[in-house]
């Protein structure tokens, strides 16, 4: 099984993507922006609303990501952002919206 990336804004709001369908990250003002590749629309844009340093929360989004695909060879999960569990790995995180 591939690494998924979870991401959840609410209890009834939450979705997930294969860390293997990012086409792109780019950081902009307040915003983390990820391009994932999907077989049904082309692409989903995901943005990370942010509150801090986005080059930062760019860095340690990364580094998440790629700790989680070496540790989990055979696959697994990455929770990216939860805002009911108060997890962000970007640490600047507060909300998330898929375009």
């Amino acid at each position: 099984m591939k690494t998924m990336l979870l991401f959840q804004e609410a209890a009834d709001n939450s979705l997930a993507y294969p860390a293997d369908a990012i086409q792109s990250i780019n950081v902009g003002a307040n915003a983390i922006v990820i391009t994932f590749l999907t077989a049904t629309t082309g692409e989903d844009v995901l943005t990370l609303t942010t509150s801090g340093d986005e080059w930062e929360g760019l860095k340690k989004l990364c580094q998440a990501i790629a700790s989680a695909n070496m540790a989990n060879t055979s696959g697994g999960a990455l929770v990216v952002y939860d805002k009911v569990g108060g997890v962000d790995v970007t640490g600047i995180s507060t909300a998330v919206a898929v375009a």
